[in-house]
């Protein structure tokens, strides 16, 4: 599905109660492989989408509704303060917010998934050399799942 300019998005935490509003597609998504979002994610890596500060509104009470912390100078993570979950940062040094598309991206009422909306399909992977490790997939792997039924995301 294409999303348009005018498409309206929302990235929501676990519980549902925080939640920021995306305008449009992010121009460009990544997969970093950071210590810090290794840690904050609980993962080898994080699908981040990258949306510039006119993409991105966040609620009135948003002081409310999310906690923030500094893990280093120049990035804010945000999430909930009910659920804990991590649904965005804010990185100073390029002036961008980093929506992490782990958290319930919905449009229309419907989960995002990079499958169906092709512009939070990472285009590279950065702070590679903090990767945790390589992913191989095996064409006989990838027969195998799809014979069971089991299909990735």
């Amino acid at each position: 599905m294409e999303l348009t300019k005018e498409s309206v998005l929302y990235a929501k935490c676990f519980c549902q109660k925080a939640y920021v509003t995306l305008k449009g597609p992010p121009p460009r998504a990544h997969y970093c492989h950071c210590n810090m979002c290794q840690i904050i994610h609980g993962a080898p890596f994080a699908l981040v989408a990258i949306y510039p500060k006119h993409q991105v509104v966040l609620p009135d009470n948003h002081l409310e509704l999310f906690d923030t912390f500094e893990p280093k100078k120049n990035l804010i993570i945000h999430r909930c303060k009910e659920c804990g979950v991590p649904l965005f940062s804010w990185t100073g040094n390029y002036d961008v917010w980093g929506v992490y598309v782990s958290a319930a991206i919905t449009h229309q009422g419907k989960q995002v998934k990079t499958r169906d909306f092709p512009a939070f399909e990472g285009v590279c992977h950065i702070f590679y050399e903090e990767r945790q490790r390589d992913v191989k997939y095996s064409l006989r792997w990838v027969l195998l799942m799809l014979g069971m039924g089991l299909r990735s995301g």
